[in-house]
């Protein structure tokens, strides 16, 4: 895999968890007993922390994307290529059906990804509007 989106994979993962304690802390009693500038402040961040891991999550769709596109040519060209090689339609529908599921599932995980960063999105709207 490309070094980049690894990269993008392991500073998610670490802002995920800074994002999760954070909000874990605004929640908390201690948050209560800071004085609204702080609280503020802190929500500002935590907005901040939201906006910066929605967009590594949506760059990371966005190369899962890329990364289907060209699965799904490679599995129309190799059916093609069979049929030219004069496989059956039975055999060429086998082949396409097994990549077919495989390539599905990592469809089937972009939409998890979307709906979740959707969700990220809404939560922290709305604790910008405490």
């Amino acid at each position: 895999m490309k070094e980049y989106i690894e990269r993008m994979k392991v500073e998610k993962a670490e802002l995920e968890a800074r994002t999760t304690k954070l909000l874990a802390f605004m929640e908390s009693d201690k948050f209560n007993e800071l004085d609204s500038a702080d609280k503020k402040l802190l929500r500002q961040q935590y907005a901040g922390m939201e906006t910066y891991l929605t967009a590594l999550k949506a760059r990371l769709l966005r190369e899962d994307m890329k990364r289907f596109e060209r699965d799904i040519k490679a599995v129309s060209k190799e059916c093609e290529e069979l049929k030219a090689q004069g496989k059956s339609d039975e055999e060429v529908a086998e082949v396409f059906a097994k990549k077919a599921t495989e390539v599905r599932k990592v469809g089937s995980d972009m939409l998890d990804e979307m709906v979740q960063i959707a969700m990220s999105g809404m939560l922290y709207s709305e604790m910008c509007k405490k």
